[in-house]
């Protein structure tokens, strides 16, 4: 029986694409609209005593961006459980859901922070009922550490309102930094290098991800070729470096094992 679609999942952000989705991240949010979705229809399906709800993924378009279309046995449940929360995400009364339910949101919230992106709840037509953005993380309860630190990431985004600067660091995750005028202007004339930057920064503890960065110092601090840095580590060393030095592969052997004389070094 060829079920008619019930909501959409909307992923929405520059580059984002089906394609553009790994799959292990891709299991990861339908698990999660699963979860927050199913935990619903648990609720009214345990006081009717039924058990015969599925939801399914019925089809992934490519437009403006990643779009996964959903079915289920029970559109009525499912509808209902994507309405509820779509109220709870406009009116921002979040913690009125289910744990299950506000488990799976916070799991799409935190792809939406990671990439930059918003992910929308939307009707069969296209029409958005309610997002989860950057801003919907502030909105959960999650516990956070925070202290000072030093991060380094590629530039790919300068500028706005209240200035900030957007990184995609060494593990592929995105962070929004905060900064100065001063330091915006500084940073984006580094658009698409590699820069350091010293500041504060916010962690979950859940997983120990970079949530939030607010830029103390830039860092001078230049992206060079390893076979550069050896040629440099080279020339300051000087040519006479480690010449009374016998057994090289013996001296560096000792001084890992840390049984040099003081007398001894050359």
């Amino acid at each position: 029986m060829d079920l008619a679609p019930v909501f959409e999942i909307q992923i929405v952000g520059e580059g984002i694409y089906p394609e553009s989705i790994p799959i292990k991240n891709l299991v990861d949010i339908l698990t999660s609209v699963n979860d927050a979705i199913s935990e619903l229809v648990e609720q009214k399906l345990q006081r009717s005593k039924d058990t015969s709800f599925l939801l399914g993924l019925k089809a992934i378009t490519r437009s403006k961006s990643a779009v996964y279309e959903f079915t289920s046995n029970r559109p009525d449940l499912a509808e209902d459980a994507v309405n509820t929360i779509a109220s709870a995400l406009v009116d921002n009364r979040l913690t009125d859901l289910p744990p299950g339910t506000q488990e799976g949101l916070y799991k799409l919230a935190d792809f939406a922070l990671a990439r930059g992106a918003r992910v929308n709840f939307a009707k069969p037509s296209g029409e958005i009922l309610a997002c989860i953005d950057e801003s919907t993380v502030i909105s959960f309860k999650t516990p956070m550490a925070s202290g000072e630190t030093v991060i380094y990431g590629r530039v790919i985004r300068v500028g706005g309102v209240e200035p900030k600067i957007r990184l995609i660091l060494d593990d592929g995750s995105q962070v929004t930094c905060t900064a100065t005028e001063d330091q915006a202007k500084q940073v984006a004339r580094r658009l698409y290098e590699t820069v350091g930057l010293k500041g504060f920064a916010e962690w979950d503890t859940d997983n120990w991800s970079l949530k939030a960065f607010s830029v103390g110092e830039i860092l001078d601090y230049v992206e060079t070729p390893i076979t550069l840095a050896f040629k440099e580590l080279a020339e300051a060393a000087g040519p006479e470096a480690w010449s009374d030095v016998v057994d090289i592969v013996e001296a560096i052997r000792c001084l890992r094992e840390e049984c040099y004389e003081d007398d001894s070094l050359p």
